[in-house]
């Protein structure tokens, strides 16, 4: 490059660009690297979640077939829960986060078995025996 006489010469670094440059990168990567660590975190616990819920409706529907299989051989339900442990030979189970599982005897050949669970927020299960067709119903607390 040739520059005239009398005007001055501006003077081009090239370090300051590239020191720029190399420090957004190094930005970039972390910020990049958070943000999937996050999201794969995210995830994580919403399958986990899922996995738990699951978990627990299927408890409570296999309790359910056990009641009810006493109720076909014997016409008679569960008391009260110690009967119902007595029933099944140990404690009643616990659900996906380890929470108990509860069964009530409401009367008139009724009864419910429910939970409340912790996780993303708190959820009860519920399963009532006058409407089995409603299954293991889930209402956020």
């Amino acid at each position: 490059m040739s520059i005239r006489e009398g005007s001055e010469r501006v003077q081009f670094s090239i370090r300051p660009l590239m020191l720029f440059i190399v420090v957004c990168s190094i930005v970039f990567a972390v910020v990049g690297w958070c943000v999937s660590s996050c999201r794969s975190m995210f995830s994580y616990d919403l399958v986990e979640e899922a996995r738990k819920s699951k978990e627990t409706e299927k408890t409570i529907m296999q309790l359910v077939e056990i009641i009810e299989a006493r109720r076909a051989e014997t016409g008679a339900i569960p008391e009260n829960q110690p009967e119902m442990e007595d029933m099944l030979g140990r404690p009643m189970p616990t659900t996906g986060w380890d929470a108990p599982i509860m069964y009530t005897n409401q009367g008139g050949g009724r009864y419910m078995i429910d939970t409340v669970t912790e996780g993303w927020g708190a959820i009860i299960y519920q399963y009532h025996s006058g409407r089995p067709q409603a299954g293991v119903e889930k209402f956020p607390f």
